[in-house]
Order: structure tokens, then sequence, then C-alpha cells
């Protein structure tokens, strides 16, 4: 399942959908944020952080291409 589809059942409350939205990306933001923070279990909290950020604002998300919200999420996670 693509990206489009996957964001709009999340939109539409799809649990199922969020998980394997999750899945998908949990390693790449997780190699972000361990890049920018070095310590393992703060990377791992601001990786969760980023996600549940993504589905706070799931709403106003407006998917174009490769969903890079993240790296800004991340990144603003990293620097709190």
């Amino acid at each position: 399942m693509n990206d489009f589809l996957l964001i709009l059942q999340m939109k539409q409350g799809n649990e199922k959908a969020f998980d394997k939205f999750v899945r998908k990306y949990y390693a790449e933001i997780l190699s972000y944020c361990r890049y920018h923070c070095l310590d393992q279990a703060e990377a791992e909290d601001l990786t969760q952080e980023t996600f549940l950020r993504f589905m706070e604002n799931i709403a106003s998300y407006q998917h174009i291409g490769n969903p890079k919200y993240f790296d800004g999420s991340a990144y603003v996670s990293c620097l709190s």
C-alpha cells in the first residue's frame, strides 16, 4: 500500500494503517534521531514523539510525495 492510501486511512482513524506507517518509517526516523542525538534511549523517545506529533496533526497534513514531515518533526524534537 502506498503512503497516500495509508495517510488517507489514518485520517479516517484506521489504526492498522498507522501501524503499517510506523513499521515502514520507524528505522529511518530512529536513524535520523540517533545521528542528531547520539543517545540511543533519547533517540527512541524522540522517534516515538515524532510519530505521535504526526498523528496529532494528521488532519492538516497535505500529502505531496514522500512524507518528509518526519524530517522536520524529528529535527525539532532533537533540538528541544
